[in-house]
């Protein structure tokens, strides 16, 4: 995986830079097998850039362009990002809101702490995985079912959505 640095203006060149010199190293090293977390081209597909998303399909292309035994898994949002990414913000009622505004599409998710024993059973079985792109999801929810699970299992506090009101913009 490699890591981004979301908050930097240069993050897209800085992760791409990382993970060709993690592919070239490896490829001098001899690695036999490789796992890459990347994420969908949504330039090449869709039209538009999603610089967070290109930025790692640009490094497993290379990786699949300089012959490197690579096995791609790609994750949904991580259950973990809502903190991590500050995605949550407590209000003055001493609730908690989740900073996704979504109403009513769910979405794939996956905790962290889940994707290590399906990497480690990727690496255990080399030959049936090798060249082979592998998506992952712990479940689809809506944002409030979302804000369900975290109030249920971090209660007392309570999870809410954020509401889409008419000064924004959900594209």
């Amino acid at each position: 995986m490699t890591q981004y640095f979301i908050e930097r203006p240069d993050f897209y060149q800085l992760e791409i830079q990382q993970g060709k010199a993690v592919a070239d190293a490896a490829q001098a090293a001899g690695v036999e097998h490789v796992v890459f977390s990347s994420l969908d081209a949504v330039q090449k597909t869709m039209g538009f850039p999603c610089l967070l998303y290109d930025s790692k399909a640009h490094v497993e292309e290379y990786m699949k362009t300089i012959g490197l035994p690579v096995t791609v898994v790609k994750y949904p949002l991580y259950y973990e990002s809502y903190l991590s990414l500050r995605l949550v913000k407590k209000l003055e009622d001493d609730t908690y809101e989740i900073g996704y505004a979504i109403e009513g599409a769910a979405m794939h998710a996956v905790s962290v702490a889940d994707m290590g024993f399906a990497v480690r059973e990727i690496f255990k079985n080399r030959a049936e995985w090798l060249g082979r792109t592998v998506g992952f999801s712990g479940g689809k929810h809506t944002i409030q079912q979302h804000a369900d699970i975290l109030s249920k299992h971090l209660a007392p506090n309570v999870f809410k959505p954020t509401k889409v009101t008419p000064t924004m913009t959900v594209s």
